[in-house]
């Protein structure tokens, strides 16, 4: 199993949430994940009259992402190696989906009402799962540490970060523990390979393309053009953010946005504006940056 120092250094923050907005009750409610450990609960405010309600339900070890449809929702537990299933009428648990360690799922995408898939960050994979039935159906394989994927048509986008996991050591060996106010050492002790996305075929089940993208490619999302937007980290210390944008259509790169900072989470809503959460490391603060995808432009 992943020492959990690690996993929220892959999150890019010490303290995670993930947020997701549903309209399932009569006012809009958000639904946040709060991943810090000890303390790994669901909560949720009504954007309508600002009411915050914490400590709703137990999730599982280190929650990485909530995803809701209907009146379910989904959450991904990275070191338990499952997916929680949630009743949002009742907020109570109903059925987990066995994973399998020590695969590390990082992220889920829905394709339809009953199937989803998720990355498994450890083992370089990503598995389809029935949520009805709640069993995986089949395994594929993947680029290197696989982390956000998105749903075009009838085309799974799968970012690899090119995470090396044999150089997650220091130098006696040890497991690694990431110390942020050491930056200079720690690029020493763990290293990327070349950024790709890789273009799974919903209908053969099969990778069909691979495209370069910069360093450590970690979320993804589709802006209101039709272009798909990969949110490149970098190595929180000498490579900073970028924006990588594909052509869904030539599956090829068109440019590129430098962010700054070491964003992760990427959302872009229909009036184009995108946001990036940027986890703050010691001694600085953690930022949200903003973007215009029509004008290329932070």
């Amino acid at each position: 199993m992943l020492k959990k120092s690690f996993l929220f250094f892959l999150l890019g923050a010490t303290l995670c949430t993930s947020l997701f907005l549903t309209s399932a009750h009569a006012d809009h409610i958000a639904y946040v994940v709060n991943s810090y450990p000890g303390d790994e609960t669901l909560s949720k405010i009504n954007l309508t009259t600002g009411e915050v309600t914490n400590n709703i339900l137990w999730l599982g070890e280190s929650p990485n992402q909530i995803v809701i449809q209907g009146d379910s929702a989904y959450v991904v537990n990275s070191l338990d190696h499952d997916i929680q299933i949630i009743d949002l009428t009742t907020e109570t648990t109903v059925g987990y989906i066995d994973i399998g360690e020590p695969r590390n799922p990082y992220h889920m995408a829905f394709v339809d009402s009953r199937y989803a898939y998720v990355t498994n960050a450890k083992t370089n994979t990503i598995s389809k799962v029935d949520v009805i039935s709640q069993t995986v159906v089949r395994e594929y394989g993947v680029g290197q540490a696989p982390e956000g994927l998105l749903v075009v048509g009838n085309k799974l986008y799968v970012c690899c970060t090119g995470f090396e996991w044999p150089k997650y050591k220091d130098i006696a060996g040890r497991d690694w523990v990431f110390d942020p106010t050491h930056r200079a050492n720690d690029v020493k002790a763990y290293r990327y390979i070349t950024g790709m996305v890789y273009v799974f075929d919903l209908q053969s089940e099969v990778v069909v393309d691979s495209i370069a993208v910069g360093l450590n490619p970690q979320y993804i999302d589709l802006d209101p053009e039709g272009e798909v937007n990969v949110m490149c980290t970098g190595n929180y210390w000498s490579v900073l953010g970028q924006i990588y944008r594909i052509n869904p259509t030539t599956n090829t790169v068109i440019d590129s946005i430098a962010t700054g900072g070491s964003p992760g989470v990427i959302s872009i809503g229909t009036d184009g504006v995108g946001f990036l959460a940027a986890g703050g490391w010691y001694p600085d603060s953690g930022k949200v940056y903003t973007f215009d995808s029509y004008a290329d432009t932070m």
